[in-house]
């Protein structure tokens, strides 16, 4: 793969390109209830990885103000990357989601957030009020196609091994919209945790690592450790090389 500067660059002129001509989808207030968008920065960390990991949420829950903001800014794709930057700069991990990428990234990256990639499957959160899950998915049909255009384009240009949704159930409505989906494999607990394909990449998509809903189900924690533990079986090559 090229290095990070080059690909990011690509990413950052597709980013612009892509939020200019959207604008015009978005009413005024569209612009004043959903955040500012969601854009990751890439490291060489990722591209060097033996296995290119991509963790990803539902949606971000408040991030860097609003939409008519970022589109008031002179450089607006570059301060919304050194956000996504200031997360691991900060090393901002005690909330469940960020915890659970650097359990992670411990597991599966040996212990080097920064060979990961955090994504988020829609791109920008909706205010409705004091909430802890924001439910942009069903803001309207132009951000889910928003959305799916931007992770459709990382995902090919970062070509990941492995992608994992942390994002419920509720979301898949969005993962079945993307390019290269393929779904052969039955539910391995149904709602819960599920394995499938997009493109090469082998994907599992679990609740997010906040969520304890009671009875019915396993804890959460339980379907990280199985994900975790299969993508150690399917990688040997990775976590057991032969010496």
């Amino acid at each position: 793969m090229k290095n990070a500067a080059e690909l990011q660059q690509r990413l950052n002129a597709f980013y612009a390109t892509a939020l200019s001509e959207a604008r015009p989808c978005f009413s005024e207030q569209d612009l004043e209830a959903l955040s500012a968008p969601f854009l990751i920065k890439i490291s060489d960390e990722y591209l060097n990885a033996p296995l290119r990991i991509m963790f990803v949420g539902k949606e971000t829950n408040n991030w860097k103000g609003q939409l008519n903001t970022f589109y008031d800014l002179d450089n607006p794709v570059e301060v919304m990357i050194e956000r996504y930057e200031k997360q691991f700069s900060d090393n901002r991990w005690a909330k469940p989601f960020m915890a659970m990428f650097a359990r992670v990234a411990k597991e599966l990256a040996f212990n080097q957030p920064r060979s990961m990639i955090w994504n988020n499957l829609i791109k920008m959160d909706w205010s409705q009020g004091r909430s802890d899950s924001r439910n942009a998915i069903n803001h309207s049909k132009a951000l889910r196609e928003l959305s799916c255009k931007f992770f459709d384009f990382e995902t090919k240009l970062l070509e990941p091994h492995v992608i994992i949704f942390a994002s419920g159930h509720s979301y898949d409505g969005a993962i079945k919209r993307l390019d290269g989906y393929n779904h052969t494999e039955e539910p391995i607990q149904k709602k819960a945790l599920w394995r499938f394909a997009i493109g090469n990449a082998q994907c599992y998509r679990t609740r997010h690592p906040g969520a304890r809903p009671k009875g019915k189900y396993r804890p959460t924690l339980e379907y990280y450790s199985y994900i975790i533990n299969d993508i150690k079986q399917k990688f040997p090559n990775v976590y057991d090389p032969v010496t």
